[in-house]
């Protein structure tokens, strides 16, 4: 969830993934492209490890529709946790393309086997291992952890399948920086990209996209994770 404090609102708007609409864009392009389109569609960098399924491919990934119904069912229940709590109507709340699925990206490409898939290469070209992820490096005991497993959720963890357009920066009030998406590409057109595109242009944002499916979105972090900004609170924020 991110919020965006916008002069021409009288609120704030709040954005959030929109998981069920984006299974179903794939599977209307799956005709489309007679079962051969690509779905996703990164460029090679110096490890060895890139998904190279097609649509087709990945809507026969197991559970992929069910979670993300799952995930849009937990996405509406704080919705209207944040309305009631805050007074944020419907029109206030944007919604952003994005997949969740319970793993990793399936990835097979570039002649990886199964054995390198949890490690990299250095810029040597020897395999060096892969580093931890944001939820690996947690301690076990540590607060987090601890925090999950006294709740009273007993649910799948997922993570973003495409990297999550939701988790970049907020550079100004019209321009944010958000992970490049690598979508599926159509007539020239990576489709994600249009959309999360489409969606903050609804509030006036001009999207810059940036890579980080290697240094952020595999280690299960996105932009925002990676990123810091200098900003002016100097202004009464209510």
């Amino acid at each position: 969830m991110k919020r965006f404090p916008l002069t021409y609102l009288k609120a704030e708007t709040t954005s959030l993934t929109a998981p069920v609409v984006c299974v179903h864009w794939l599977d209307q392009l799956s005709g489309a492209c007679q079962h051969r389109g690509k779905a996703s569609d990164p460029k090679p960098g110096f490890q060895g490890c890139l998904p190279n399924l097609t649509i087709d491919q990945v809507l026969q990934i197991a559970n992929l529709t069910e979670l993300n119904t799952y995930a849009n069912q937990y996405i509406q229940k704080n919705i209207e946790i944040v309305k009631a709590a805050v007074g944020l109507t419907d029109e206030e709340i944007l919604h952003v393309p994005g997949i969740y699925y319970n793993e990793s990206f399936p990835c097979t490409a570039n002649g990886a086997q199964p054995q390198q898939l949890h490690s990299v290469a250095s810029f040597k070209g020897a395999p060096v291992p892969k580093p931890l992820s944001i939820i690996e490096a947690i301690n076990p005991n540590g607060p987090l952890e601890k925090r999950q497993t006294t709740t009273r959720y007993t649910g799948p963890r997922l993570t973003a399948m495409y990297p999550g357009a939701i988790n970049g920066v907020v550079l100004s009030d019209s321009q944010i920086l958000a992970p490049a998406q690598w979508g599926p590409i159509i007539n020239g057109k990576d489709i994600f990209a249009a959309a999360v595109r489409d969606s903050y242009s609804k509030i006036n944002l001009d999207v810059t996209f940036i890579d980080d499916w290697y240094d952020h979105h595999e280690l299960d972090g996105e932009v925002h994770c990676g990123t810091n900004v200098y900003r002016d609170a100097s202004a009464p924020w209510w």
